[in-house]
């Protein structure tokens, strides 16, 4: 109880926040995953499709990072049908174009980076807390 509260509580919030994470990515993946762009990726689009409060969502980094690179690729996949011919395109607009995509690849990036160091923490926490369970178990185990 290094928080002071019961472990049984503990255990339910962790419990009730992975189920909320599963449900956030569940929401997510159905908003990146459709075929015809219905429901825009915004929180509160998330909200109401996992039933959750809008901070609930917004306290998630992880699902602020991968909703903007969800509005980037859509925002990119409106750019590539609007037919831009790079033929068409002056040289000087060619090179802002080509800028444009490098920035945009390179915030994409950044995101992606993001997500990594993020599921990295994620992972620490849960050997952290496998490692504390184990312990739990030998001690009941041999005491």
């Amino acid at each position: 109880m290094a928080n002071n509260r019961p472990n049984e509580l503990n255990e339910y919030i962790e419990k009730s926040s992975e189920k909320n994470d599963q449900a956030i990515a569940d929401a997510l993946e159905k908003i990146e995953t459709q075929a015809k762009p219905t429901i825009k990726p915004t929180v509160s689009s998330v909200c109401k499709l996992t039933n959750l409060a809008r901070n609930t969502v917004r306290n998630r980094q992880w699902a602020i990072d991968r909703l903007k690179s969800i509005k980037q690729k859509m925002k990119s996949n409106v750019n590539e049908k609007s037919g831009i011919n790079p033929e068409d395109i002056s040289k000087t607009s060619a090179i802002d174009h080509l800028r444009h995509r490098i920035k945009s690849l390179l915030d994409q990036n950044t995101l992606l980076y993001q997500e990594v160091i993020t599921l990295q923490q994620r992972v620490k926490i849960l050997t952290l807390t496998i490692q504390k369970k184990d312990q739990e178990i030998n001690l009941l185990k041999n005491g």
